[in-house]
C-alpha cells in the first residue's frame, strides 16, 4: 500500500477549499439574503449631501428613499410608476412636513409647520386648489376654512382678532352671506 505524502495531502485540501470558496462566492451586486443587525449608520462620502438608502422593486425602481437633501433628512415614497406619492422632510426653515401627491403628481395634502412656526393641515382638489386649511394664522389664532373646487373660500370657523369665536359662510364667489361672532352674540345675513 502506498503512503500519501503529508505535503501533498495539505496542498490537496487547500486547493479543494480554495475551489469551493471561489465557486461559492457571490458578487457584491448579488442578493445577500436576510441581514440582521442592531444598527446601521450611513455616512457622508465627503462629496455630497450624505448617504442614502433606497428600497427598490423587482424592476429596480426606487420605491422608498431615505437620505438627505439640502434642507436635511427626508423619506420619499414612490408608486409603481416611479412617481412621488409621499414626502416626509425638513424644510428650509428647519421645520418638518409631510406631503402627499396624487397619481398625476399634484400635491393632495400637507401636514406640517407653517411659515409662522405653527402647525397646519391643508388638503387640495385633484386640480391642485386648496380645499381645506386647519391651523394657526399669522395672528396666532386657530381656524378652519373650507373652499370649493376652484379654491374660493366658502366657510370659516375659528377665532377673530378680538379673540372671539366666529363662523362665516360665503357663496361660491367668496362673498360672505352669513356669519356669527360669539362676542357680539348676533348673526348677520345678507
Amino acid at each position: 500500500m502506498k503512503t500519501i505524502d503529508p505535503k501533498s495531502f495539505i496542498i490537496g485540501v487547500l486547493c479543494t477549499a480554495l475551489f469551493l470558496t471561489l465557486t461559492g462566492a457571490k458578487k457584491q451586486s448579488d442578493n445577500l439574503g436576510d441581514i440582521l443587525v442592531n444598527s446601521i449608520t450611513v455616512a457622508d462620502d465627503g462629496v455630497g449631501l450624505g448617504g442614502w438608502i433606497a428600497v427598490t422593486d423587482t424592476s429596480g425602481n426606487e420605491a422608498i428613499v431615505i437620505g438627505l437633501d439640502e434642507d436635511g433628512g427626508k423619506i420619499q415614497v414612490n408608486n409603481n410608476d416611479g412617481k412621488l406619492i409621499a414626502f416626509l422632510a425638513s424644510d428650509d426653515n428647519g421645520s418638518g412636513h409631510l406631503l402627499t401627491y396624487n397619481a398625476d403628481g399634484r400635491e393632495s395634502a400637507f401636514l406640517g409647520t407653517s411659515v409662522t412656526g405653527s402647525g397646519s393641515v391643508r388638503t387640495y382638489s385633484a386640480t391642485g386648489n386648496e380645499t381645506t386649511y386647519l391651523g394657526t394664522g399669522m395672528d396666532g389664532i386657530g381656524f378652519l376654512t373650507t373652499s370649493n373646487k376652484d379654491g374660493v373660500t366658502t366657510g370659516y370657523f375659528g377665532t377673530n382678532k378680538k379673540q372671539n369665536g366666529m363662523i362665516i359662510i360665503s357663496d361660491g364667489g367668496g362673498k360672505a352671506r352669513w356669519g356669527i361672532d360669539s362676542g357680539e352674540g348676533a348673526s348677520t345675513k345678507e
